[in-house]
C-alpha cells in the first residue's frame, strides 16, 4: 500500500509541476480528444439525452427556434465537458491506483493541458447560457454542484449520501436546462420523468459506478459504501434504489400520466436485472454499471420514440 500511495504522490506532483518542459505534449486537435475521453464520451452523450428529453417533454411554445436549443445544446456540453473533466483531474489518485486508462492517469494527457481546456471550456459554457438567462440559471448551479462533487470544501464524492445528492442536481439541472433553451414552461410530464430518472442516477449510478473502485477510493480516503460495508452491500442499497425508483415512475406513469410508461419498462428490467445480479452475481464486476447506464439510454430512447409518435 505504501508503494502505491508513493507512486501516486510522485506521479500527481509531477503533473502539477507547472515549472519545467513537458516530456510530451500532444497538439491542439490530440489535446482536445484525449479531454474529450477524459470526459467519458459515453456520460456525455447521456447527459445530451436528458437535455433532449427535457426540451421533449416541456411545453413548447409556438415560438420556440431550433438556433437557440442547439446553441443551448452546444453550452450545456460544454457545461457537462468541464464537470467530468475537472472530475477526471482531481480523481487522479483514485484513477492511477485502480489501474485506470483514462488519458490523464495514463499520462497521455498533461495535466495542464486539461486544466486548460477546462477553462476555455467553461467559459463557453457561461457565454453561450448568458446569451439566454434562464439556461444561465441552470448552468451555474450545475457547474457549482460539479466543484462540489470532486473538490473541497465538500468533496462530495468521498460519500455515497452525499454522491447521490450531488448527482440528483447534476441530472434535475439537465432535464430543467433542455426545458429552458426552448423557452418552455416545465410540464407535469417532465417533472415526474426528470424526478424519476434523476433519483435513478442518484441512488443506482452513484453507487454501481464505485464497485470496481474500492482499492484506489480506500487509499484516496473515500468512504463509499463500497469501501465502508463491501461491494454485496452497496449492490444491495443500489437494487432496492432501483426497484424503488422504478415503481415510482410505473405509479406516477398509472396515476398521472399513461405517456411516461414506456420509459418505465427500461427501468422495471434494470432493476430486475439488479435484483438477480444480487442473488447471483455476474462474472464481470462492471455489469451493474452497465445495466444502469443502459436502463436509463433505453428510458430516453422510449421517451424520444413516445413523443415523435404523439406528436
Amino acid at each position: 500500500m505504501d508503494g502505491v500511495r508513493g507512486h501516486i504522490l510522485n506521479y500527481v506532483s509531477e503533473s502539477f509541476s507547472l515549472i519545467g518542459p513537458s516530456v510530451h505534449r500532444p497538439g491542439l486537435f490530440r489535446t482536445l480528444w484525449l479531454c474529450l475521453r477524459e470526459s467519458r464520451p459515453v456520460v456525455q452523450m447521456i447527459f445530451l439525452g436528458r437535455f433532449t428529453a427535457g426540451a421533449l417533454l416541456a411545453r413548447l411554445p409556438g415560438g420556440a427556434h431550433a438556433a437557440g436549443v442547439a446553441a443551448g445544446a452546444v453550452a450545456w456540453f460544454a457545461a457537462v465537458f468541464v464537470v467530468y473533466l475537472f472530475n477526471g483531474l482531481q480523481d487522479l489518485p483514485e484513477d492511477i491506483a485502480n489501474g485506470s486508462t483514462r488519458p490523464l492517469a495514463h499520462g497521455d494527457l498533461p495535466v495542464q493541458s486539461a486544466w486548460l481546456v477546462a477553462g476555455g471550456a467553461g467559459a463557453l459554457a457561461l457565454g453561450l447560457s448568458a446569451l439566454h438567462p434562464r439556461l444561465l440559471c441552470w448552468t451555474v448551479p450545475m457547474l457549482a454542484l460539479g466543484w462540489a462533487y470532486s473538490a473541497g470544501p465538500f468533496w462530495a464524492k468521498r460519500r455515497s449520501w452525499s454522491a447521490a445528492l450531488t448527482t440528483f442536481g447534476l441530472g434535475a439541472c439537465t432535464y430543467g436546462a433542455g426545458a429552458a433553451a426552448t423557452g418552455a414552461e416545465p410540464s407535469r410530464r417532465l417533472f415526474l420523468f426528470a424526478v424519476a430518472l434523476s433519483l435513478w442516477i442518484a441512488l443506482v449510478g452513484s453507487v454501481t459506478k464505485d464497485l470496481t473502485d474500492t482499492r484506489g477510493d480506500a487509499v484516496a480516503g473515500r468512504r463509499t459504501l463500497a469501501v465502508t460495508k463491501g461491494r454485496r452491500a452497496a449492490l444491495a442499497v443500489a437494487a432496492g434504489g432501483a426497484v424503488g425508483t422504478a415503481c415510482f415512475l410505473v405509479a406516477t406513469a398509472v396515476m398521472a400520466d399513461r405517456s411516461l410508461l414506456a420509459p418505465a419498462v427500461p427501468l422495471v428490467v434494470g432493476a430486475g436485472t439488479l435484483v438477480t445480479l444480487l442473488i447471483r452475481p455476474a462474472a464481470q464486476p462492471r455489469t451493474p454499471y452497465r445495466t444502469f447506464m443502459l436502463s436509463q439510454y433505453a428510458a430516453h430512447a422510449a421517451v424520444l420514440v413516445t413523443v415523435v409518435l404523439i406528436r
